[in-house]
């Protein structure tokens, strides 16, 4: 699935970032939160229009676009580490 590669967020300048010493969705590890104002998105007239139709503002991280984008994922960081 490469919904994630034919689909571009355009943000502006407000927002900004912090640091969070023991974020517990990362296992309690220390991690710099970014935060964007999304202004739209443009995509590839070939993108799946189901994804274009969805939410982008958050994440369901139960969705079967979620589950299927973090399996492909794994499968691409598997090839990409993989040497024969």
């Amino acid at each position: 699935m490469d919904a994630f590669s034919d689909i571009q967020y355009s943000t502006n300048g407000s927002g900004g970032s912090s640091n969070i010493k023991e974020c517990p969705f990362f296992g309690g590890i220390s991690i710099k939160k970014d935060k964007r104002m999304c202004q739209g998105i443009k995509f590839c007239q070939f993108t799946d229009q189901e994804f274009v139709n969805q939410e982008h503002c958050s994440v369901d991280f139960d969705s079967e676009t979620f589950k299927k984008y973090t399996q492909q994922q794994d499968i691409n960081s598997k090839e990409a580490k993989t040497y024969t």
